[in-house]
């Protein structure tokens, strides 16, 4: 998985990344954010939000 792609994809994404936002808080919105873009990314969603995290906390 690229870090470049992720990173592009999660930002479409603000409920995954930005705690102003609303969404932010439910959880079904932000596990179907994971599911499309590990379809997308052609890879497990949970692996793309572990990669995220590690990432994000960079």
């Amino acid at each position: 998985m690229k870090d470049g792609l992720l990173i592009e994809q999660v930002s479409g994404f603000p409920q995954l990344y930005a705690k102003s936002d609303a969404r932010n808080k439910n959880n079904r919105l932000r596990e179907n954010a994971w599911k499309t873009i590990g379809v997308i990314l052609e890879g497990p969603p949970e692996a793309c939000e572990h990669r995220w995290k590690i990432l994000r906390n960079k």
